[in-house]
């Protein structure tokens, strides 16, 4: 199952676009997006998940692969062959037994889920927030015969999703804010957290919206004795000439660089 869903999109007033994604993937091509730098990106963790709920989670929508035949080269060719395919999905399914059976096993010996769910993470989808502002060489590379093709049926919904959607015009001092409702009546800065706090909550499949799980998040976010910043990178306006272009979002300053300052 491929789900892709643009939460924000916004273009400043020099024609800079910034686009996030939700998305939700097999986790076995996780990888592949990760390679991509320009990204912000925060995702749904394996060490965040219980074991039990990472089971029932591969139960309710088990990732089967798209079957490719065996040939050099690190492209196979899709298999249509309904006997073959019936063969293959049945020794999936032969492993995905196994690998339930272990992660139990493991779990009942008082093994941390950041070890036993390692072993469901060919079966699992995975949960992912995107953020980006250049996604040509993205299309290019991965809308292409030679991705594989879970990747391929990501990067054309993706792309068909990006096509589509209408940007909102955004002014200097105006914000892009993922998953902040424009009705909402709540100040700059409580909206600035809530987004950033519903960004971070992407690592445990669930999103509270509320100003006091905002303020806990961050406060764990910022206040530990490291920063974990990627969540504030969403979160961003439009570059003006006074700011110094940082980070990986063109023409955008982006929250993290003020959590950094000490000026959030």
């Amino acid at each position: 199952m491929i789900n892709v869903d643009i939460i924000a999109d916004s273009i400043s007033p020099k024609g800079d676009r910034v686009t996030t994604f939700i998305l939700e993937y097999p986790r076995f091509i996780h990888s592949e997006l990760m390679t991509h730098r320009v990204f912000s990106r925060n995702c749904a963790s394996s060490r965040a998940i219980p074991i039990q709920a990472q089971i029932e989670l591969a139960k309710q929508n088990l990732v089967i692969p798209v079957w490719t035949g065996k040939k050099k080269g690190m492209q196979g060719e899709v298999i249509y062959d309904d006997y073959l395919l019936k063969e293959a999905d049945i020794v999936w399914m032969d492993a995905f037994k196994a690998a339930i059976s272990a992660a139990e096993k493991l779990d009942r010996l008082g093994i941390h889920k950041q070890n036993a769910n390692r072993l469901l993470e060919p079966f699992v989808h995975m949960k992912t927030i995107l953020t980006g502002t250049d996604f040509t060489n993205f299309f290019n590379l991965r809308c292409h015969k030679d991705a594989q093709p879970e990747m391929q049926a990501l990067a054309y919904a993706m792309r068909d999703s990006y096509q589509e959607s209408k940007p909102k015009e955004l002014n200097y001092g105006e914000w892009h804010l993922p998953f902040i409702d424009p009705a909402s009546k709540d100040t700059l800065d409580i909206k600035k957290l809530i987004s950033v706090s519903c960004c971070a909550q992407v690592s445990y499949r669930k999103n509270d919206i509320s100003i006091d799980k905002a303020l806990s998040i961050v406060d764990r976010l910022v206040t530990s004795d490291r920063l974990h910043a990627s969540p504030f990178e969403h979160v961003c306006r439009p570059l003006t000439e006074e700011d110094t272009p940082r980070g990986n979002l063109k023409g955008w300053h982006q929250y993290r660089t003020d959590v950094e300052e000490g000026i959030a």
